[in-house]
């Protein structure tokens, strides 16, 4: 009589590992380059909104916030720096023209964030959209 044999030898079940473990070599830098490209959105949010609040802020006073978080007419009495999902921390400074007549916005990345090649994220009064780091995991903006 003859037996069957059920099942998987040894050698079968290490080269399927094997070929596990070099699909997710391949697999997992890639998916944490998407995930920085992914949560850098974050960052560009704040940042438009802070723009926007700037803009308001403008219209009323005539001159743009230097602090974010005083209460108006001395700041933009915002509550947070950090964005929606705490991937940036957002700060101002004064424009180019050194007075309170621009500014420019960074969102510096914050933990888990810090680690993308783009670094921070910059928005100027201007509309001029621009990073410290480089473009290598795509574009920043």
């Amino acid at each position: 009589m003859k037996h069957s044999q059920y099942g998987f030898t040894l050698i079968e079940l290490m080269v399927a590992l094997i070929v596990m473990a070099i699909l997710a070599g391949i697999a997992y830098p890639s998916y944490t380059q998407y995930t920085f490209r992914a949560r850098r959105a974050d960052g560009q949010n704040v940042l438009i909104r802070v723009a926007a609040e700037q803009e308001r802020f403008y219209t009323q006073f005539n001159r743009y916030a230097q602090d974010l978080t005083a209460a108006p007419p001395a700041g933009l009495g915002m509550t947070s720096l950090d964005s929606d999902n705490g991937y940036y921390t957002v700060s101002v400074a004064a424009g180019p023209s050194g007075n309170n007549q621009s500014y420019t916005l960074r969102a510096s990345p914050a933990g888990i964030q810090v680690d993308d090649a783009c670094e921070r994220l910059v928005l100027s009064s201007t509309g001029l959209k621009t990073q410290s780091g480089s473009e290598t995991n795509g574009p920043c903006w």
